[in-house]
Order: C-alpha cells, then sequence, then structure tokens
C-alpha cells in the first residue's frame, strides 16, 4: 500500500510539473467514454488521487463510498463548473472532493 501511495504522489507531482497533462476536459471524457479501457482508466486516476488525498488529510471519505460514486462526483462537478474543465484534472478531483468530504477540522 505504501509503495501504491508513493507512485501515486510521483504521479500526482508529474501531473502538476507537465501542466496540461491531464486536464478535466480529457479526464471527463475519458469518464464518458464507451470504451472500457478510457472508463477504467478515468476510474483508476480518480480513486488514485483520492487514496493519496485521504493520506494526506486532505479528504475524508465515509466507509461505504464506491468507486463510482467517486467518479460521479468528479463528472458533476466538471459538469456544474465548465469553466475550470480546462485545469488540471488533480486539482478538480481535489476541489470536488473536498465539498462533497471534507475532513473536520480540528480544535
Amino acid at each position: 500500500m505504501k509503495k501504491v501511495l508513493i507512485s501515486l504522489s510521483i504521479l500526482l507531482l508529474s501531473s502538476a510539473v507537465n501542466a496540461g497533462w491531464k486536464t478535466g476536459n480529457t479526464l471527463k471524457a475519458q469518464c464518458d467514454s464507451t470504451s472500457v479501457s478510457e472508463a477504467m482508466f478515468c476510474m483508476g486516476y480518480i480513486v488514485g488521487a483520492v487514496e493519496v488525498m485521504e493520506s494526506l488529510k486532505y479528504v475524508c471519505t465515509p466507509a461505504g463510498v464506491t468507486q463510482g460514486q467517486l467518479r460521479d462526483i468528479f463528472v458533476k462537478f466538471v459538469n456544474s463548473n465548465p469553466e475550470k474543465a480546462h485545469k488540471d484534472a488533480d486539482l478538480l478531483i481535489l476541489d470536488s472532493m473536498t465539498a462533497s468530504f471534507p475532513c473536520p477540522k480540528k480544535k
């Protein structure tokens, strides 16, 4: 699990360095695709990003949330915010998940 998180962290950091590599538009297109491989890439990208965000305590997904729900939250966010769809996909995933699953504030 630790190797997976490190790998995903590197992936997210490299996508930030390589700005524009995966935008909200391109990831949403893969999520909406009828191609099984495209749809699976979308799901894996979102789930991997959310796992990294959880490990860093940026988001706190409750037990029972499905991978499909995570995808649906991202897609709904991009559909509701078309003016942001050109931004990096990982940032849009962060925005959509923190809006849906914020971590409790520490006192």
